[in-house]
């Protein structure tokens, strides 16, 4: 098998690149999310915000189809985020001081 042209090895460069993008701003927005948490927990906030978490639904859905993306598949992403986000508060909020390895 011969190796693959040019272009399709400049265009894998691209996709490589743009997922390291995505995973820090995945990471960076964690970051904030777990002081999102942290802040509920210290000033008893629940970790479920359902009026929060419709209107970023509808509102990240809308812009994911704006840049051309299945509008399902920006829904099931955006859920799989949110779940994990509210999986974490909810675990936060059972510390008295924050998770180690978490701040």
């Amino acid at each position: 098998m011969s190796a693959p042209p040019d272009q399709l090895l400049n265009l894998r460069a691209q996709i490589n690149q743009l997922d390291e993008q995505l995973i820090e701003v995945l990471g960076e927005r964690f970051e904030i999310s777990r002081l999102i948490g942290e802040f509920k927990r210290k000033t008893g906030l629940p970790a479920l915000d359902e009026a929060r978490e419709a209107a970023i639904m509808e509102n990240r859905t809308a812009l994911a189809m704006e840049y051309g993306l299945d509008r399902d598949f920006a829904h099931r992403f955006m859920q799989m985020i949110l779940d994990q986000v509210v999986a974490e508060h909810q675990e936060i909020s059972q510390y008295k001081s924050p998770p180690r390895g978490r701040a």
